[in-house]
């Protein structure tokens, strides 16, 4: 039950303006965002996108950081709480500073980590659904920010060069 309240909750959220909505966050985060994201790469090289449902489009799992918890904790501990599975870093972290936004971001190289690709699954009222897609075929994502192009760019550069589309 609470769940689903959760969810519609956050369904409303996301159909505010994107100004509203930032003002809403500044009010209740730091001086500073510090975010995480997950780049989840399968072995045939698809990467791993959410549709959120305060969010429009595609986009990579993750959250925001919690007081006294390091990024790779969150990341780990968000894709559990929302895909339902376990990952290990598997490469050195892409980190962004946005200063007028006031938003640092993490943007971490991750590998299954006793699970499988079809142990995937949604696993909270964040997520609309999941899917991989080629690195080659990505859809429009909902936050095409410069730091996510250059975090993917990166990573996928890391383990399959050549193969991102932009």
């Amino acid at each position: 039950m609470i769940s689903k309240i959760y969810g519609l909750l956050l369904r409303q959220f996301g159909r505010l303006p994107v100004p509203v909505r930032h003002r809403i966050v500044g009010f209740t985060s730091p001086a500073y965002r510090v975010g995480t994201a997950a780049i989840l790469l399968s072995d045939d090289g698809d990467l791993l996108l959410a549709r959120h449902t305060y969010r429009n489009g595609w986009g990579l799992p993750g959250g925001m950081i919690g007081w006294k918890e390091e990024p790779l904790d969150t990341i780990i501990r968000e894709v559990r709480e929302e895909i339902g599975i376990a990952v290990a870093q598997a490469g050195e972290p892409h980190i962004e500073h946005a200063r007028d936004s006031r938003r640092i971001e993490w943007f971490f190289d991750l590998q299954l980590d006793g699970s499988t690709i079809d142990d995937v699954k949604i696993n909270s009222p964040e997520i609309e659904e999941l899917r991989w897609f080629p690195l080659d075929a990505l859809p429009l994502l909902e936050k095409k920010s410069p730091s996510t192009i250059r975090a993917l760019e990166t990573v996928a550069e890391r383990h399959f060069p050549g193969r991102l589309s932009r």
